[in-house]
């Protein structure tokens, strides 16, 4: 797990068959998720200013498509150079 405020709480109740491993801080090759959200939030929302909720729903909704139409672009984005790319 990350270091989430919900994932370090007292208040979370762990079964005691589970162990917790945290993240290091910054571990994109951990959690490839975090490069297509760094993606996403450069080229599609950079410097942007929405008027509304559903306006910004509306772009993250575009952008993801964007990013997931194209199998290719999502490996480039969450694989690394010690992976190959096919």
């Amino acid at each position: 797990m990350d270091k989430a405020g919900w994932h370090t709480t007292k208040q979370l109740r762990l079964p005691q068959n589970i162990i917790v491993w945290f993240l290091p801080p910054y571990s994109p090759e951990l959690n490839p998720v975090e490069m297509i959200w760094k993606h996403i939030r450069t080229k599609h929302f950079n410097n942007r200013i929405f008027d509304t909720l559903n306006d910004v729903e509306k772009q993250l909704s575009r952008s993801l498509k964007e990013v997931f139409v194209s199998i290719h672009e999502t490996k480039q984005l969450t694989f690394y150079k010690w992976m190959q790319l096919n």
